[in-house]
């Protein structure tokens, strides 16, 4: 058994998401969100070179001196499949390994809200899930696409850098595109998608002003599109979309957005009463007010419908996070503590 398989069957036993490995730092676990050391024993350079030549080929170590870093989903051993980051720091080499279910989770198991999964019902239109690195969003979006494919029989075709889960086809057809390895770019994809007869399209991420036009024009066109975003809110998600054309597109953008998109899922993952992490959703689902306040711009107004838009399945991050607290899932203090306004959640979470 290699050193790699070691850590990971380690990693597996404590709960990990990633497993961290540089010289002079012993073997680092992120569990719970929090990096802990495996050992007080720190790596050595020759260590290192050692796992490099369990990790990658010749060939992949040449791209790795060219490139700087090295990306890749695999399996290793049969047994684990990963996400492999290679990286060079300080004259020397980085591995991060971010452990990967070998199954797509469910929805329910991963508690992505009722009125979210619905959106998959649709035959058209634009999905969003946004959020900081790392909370999850890959993982929601690949159980939204298994769902799916159980439910309908669909001709689905995945867009992402890295594959990271594999998918069973159910009653779909899913065909799994690799950006840089079946198609030079997300866009190149994207317009390709559009003379393959197919009726949903998962983009692993909306990044630059080419990829985001096509992503709306197909889902004008009849596609049902689902895409990760940059976003702290589901309106920092539109904002930021909007923002990454040049200023005399933005109101086209945003006349197009606010009739394509279907709705914007901002997640967060928040430690749980007696170990492991829950996810909390904000939910917006576009809706006459809300297309309006797309297209005029008043984003600082779109909380104020999801409030008053709850019976429909919209809800705020702060009442995703109470409603956690008064499940008993979540601590007082990391409800206060990730909440948006850290001032009301303190009155309210004192006054129950």
């Amino acid at each position: 058994m290699g050193k790699i398989e070691q850590y990971l069957q380690e990693g597996a036993k404590r709960g990990a998401s990633d497993v961290h490995l540089a010289a002079g730092y012993p073997v680092m676990y992120r569990i719970d969100g929090e990096l802990i050391s495996a050992t007080e024993e720190k790596l050595s350079e020759e260590e290192m070179k050692t796992l490099l030549q369990e990790l990658l080929t010749d060939g992949q170590m040449g791209e790795l001196r060219r490139q700087g870093r090295w990306d890749k989903a695999c399996s290793i051993s049969g047994t684990f499949r990963v996400r492999l980051h290679v990286f060079c720091q300080r004259g020397g080499y980085a591995i991060t390994l971010r452990m990967l279910s070998t199954e797509v989770p469910d929805v329910k198991a991963l508690g992505i809200p009722a009125s979210v999964v619905k959106l998959t019902d649709r035959k058209s239109g634009l999905i969003l899930v946004t959020g900081s690195a790392g909370c999850g969003m890959t993982t929601t979006l690949a159980a939204l696409i298994q769902r799916l494919s159980y439910t309908y029989p669909r001709n689905i075709l995945t867009l992402e850098y890295l594959s990271e889960y594999l998918y069973s086809s159910g009653k779909s057809l899913i065909l799994q595109r690799e950006i840089g390895k079946d198609c030079a770019t997300c866009a190149d994809g994207l317009r390709a998608a559009l003379f393959e007869d197919v009726d949903v399209i998962l983009v692993g991420k909306l990044q630059d002003a080419e990829t985001i036009e096509l992503a709306v024009a197909a889902a004008e066109l009849g596609h049902l599109v689902l895409a990760e975003i940059d976003g702290g809110s589901v309106c920092g998600a539109v904002e930021h979309m909007v923002g990454i054309f040049p200023e005399y597109m933005q109101r086209r953008i945003r006349l197009r957005l606010s009739e394509a998109l279907a709705g914007i899922a901002c997640q967060q993952m928040i430690p749980k009463e007696g170990g492991g992490r829950v996810a909390a959703f904000e939910v917006m689902l576009t809706e006459p007010a809300i297309r309006n306040l797309i297209r005029e711009e008043k984003y600082f107004q779109i909380p104020s419908v999801m409030q008053s838009k709850r019976e429909a399945g919209m809800q705020t991050m702060d009442e995703a996070i109470y409603d956690l607290y008064m499940k008993s899932l979540i601590t007082t203090e990391n409800a206060v503590a990730y909440a948006k306004d850290t001032l009301m959640m303190e009155r309210k979470v004192k006054l129950f």
